[in-house]
């Protein structure tokens, strides 16, 4: 059977958030109006003073990106998370491109985010993922309705797209690695056997401790570490 690296990708590869940041590239490309981006920017200030959990805040934050692209295209909303993309990428942490590299030769690599499906896709030309997941939302005649189709912050979305892929590319949990940064994250971190804690935020870190996962923060060796459990798993 194959082994697998599991990626929430922001905060563990890049250093932004696309749940926080694409609806303000879309509001300067005119695709996003000030109303909605504003009640967004009051959910994010309520988050960083601890106010909001991230699972609540994302949640909200997908509601409100929903609503605001109610009667657009879905083709021109994928156009520009391609434009986002090429921006977003250079955020990448200094340790992306080596622990990448290191992972793609032995384990196939799948994006599990909470994020638009539309900007996840998109990072693809970018990090070699075999597949990815993201929130979609509903979409009729090529037009985005308003409505949520799958929102990947909700409970055990992330286990059961963990499942999903495992059985469809017959791929060993117990032998992959899952890297994560935000307590949304510790419902799938659990399913593997290497569950990493990768910048991790404070309720993240607290679960980690208390479950015995590797924590690793931006200054460590990361590439260097995970090659020591893929050799150790080999």
């Amino acid at each position: 059977m194959k082994k697998a690296s599991f990626f929430d990708i922001d905060g563990t590869l890049i250093k932004s958030q696309i749940i926080f940041e694409f609806p303000r590239y879309l509001y300067k490309a005119g695709l996003f109006d000030e109303k909605h981006l504003l009640k967004i920017m009051k959910i994010i200030v309520k988050y960083e003073v601890n106010l909001h959990s991230y699972r609540d805040a994302g949640t909200r934050i997908l509601k409100i990106y929903a609503e605001a692209l109610s009667g657009r295209k879905k083709s021109e909303i994928e156009r520009k998370a391609a434009d986002f993309a090429e921006g977003h990428i250079k955020k990448k942490y200094a340790y992306t491109e080596g622990l990448i590299g290191v992972l793609k030769k032995d384990t196939v690599l799948v994006a599990i985010s909470a994020s638009p499906i539309e900007a996840v896709e998109a990072l693809r030309k970018y990090i070699p993922f075999r597949c990815v997941f993201g929130t979609e939302l509903e979409v009729k005649n090529g037009v985005y309705t308003g409505k949520i189709r799958k929102n990947m912050l909700g409970k055990n979305s992330k286990r059961r797209a963990m499942v999903e892929i495992s059985k469809k590319l017959k791929i060993d949990l117990k032998k992959s690695l899952a890297f994560g940064d935000s307590d949304a994250d510790v419902e799938y971190l659990s399913m593997v056997g290497h569950p990493v804690a990768l910048n991790p935020n404070r309720h993240l870190k607290d679960a980690a401790l208390l479950n015995g996962w590797l924590i690793f923060h931006e200054k460590d060796d990361v590439r260097g570490k995970v090659k020591e459990i893929l050799d150790e798993i080999s």
